[in-house]
């Protein structure tokens, strides 16, 4: 009868409600810098899947990889609301026929302030360099990076250190560097781990698979104090085999 269904009803709301696996973006406060990152596998073909995401809605950065943007592609056709117009790195297209494989895009909160941007491109490396400023945030060097498969960790290391290092120290106490680098640290890969200590001081903080076959892929390198308070987490994307990854800084 329905006096039963409201007091199962009641008791579902009350005594039997279920708590999260995982600590929504969008749960933390306003006073946190948040920053995503996805291997898209196409922003092309799953654009109004990301920006349906309230997680990536929330972020005052946004980095997507395996973009696959040509240059007919109008940067109207990929614009978030509230975010400024976004930087690409489009792949270079080779075969007319098909899109490339990779491209990288950051997209930006439109309070926040783009102070400079450097990007690199090759057919198995790209990464985009962003100082940002957030006007009551502060400063942030962020970084997106995709290194193919087939990359050497020694082409990674040589390139890092040629446009990373020559100002890390004297101008960017708080650097977040966030990508898909195809080393699975489940199996051991920690080579590249102690290269970003000892040359960045930067260290990884991503623990959870980031790949839907359990493989963690997708890292996260901050280079913060222990002071510093700081929320990261993996979250599901059923467009990509690759989860979503964000870290949160607490700015206040």
């Amino acid at each position: 009868n329905k006096s039963c269904v409201r007091q199962e009803l009641h008791r579902l709301r009350t005594d039997a409600t279920l708590q999260l696996c995982f600590k929504p973006l969008y749960s933390l406060s306003s006073n946190y810098f948040k920053v995503v990152f996805n291997n898209s596998r196409s922003l092309h073909a799953h654009f109004n899947d990301l920006i349906s995401d309230p997680n990536i809605l929330d972020a005052d950065v946004i980095g997507i990889a395996e973009s696959r943007l040509i240059s007919t592609d109008e940067n109207d056709h990929v614009h978030i609301p509230c975010f400024e117009t976004p930087v690409r790195l489009d792949q270079k297209q080779t075969n007319f026929k098909t899109r490339p494989p990779h491209g990288l895009v950051l997209y930006y909160r439109n309070d926040c302030i783009l102070h400079n941007t450097v990007t690199f491109s090759t057919p198995s490396l790209e990464f985009v360099i962003a100082d940002i400023i957030s006007p009551s945030k502060g400063l942030f060097r962020v970084v997106f990076v995709y290194k193919a498969p087939n990359c050497k960790l020694q082409q990674l290391k040589d390139t890092f250190l040629a446009n990373l290092l020559s100002d890390v120290y004297l101008r960017h106490p708080k650097i977040i560097i966030m990508g898909d680098f195809n080393i699975d640290l489940n199996t051991g890969n920690t080579s590249f781990l102690k290269f970003t200590r000892d040359s960045f001081c930067c260290s990884q903080i991503v623990s959870k698979p980031t790949t839907s076959n359990g493989t963690l892929l997708d890292l996260i390198f901050l280079n913060f104090d222990s002071k510093v308070n700081f929320e990261i987490d993996v979250l599901d994307s059923y467009w990509s085999d690759h989860k979503i990854i964000y870290v949160a800084i607490e700015t206040q």
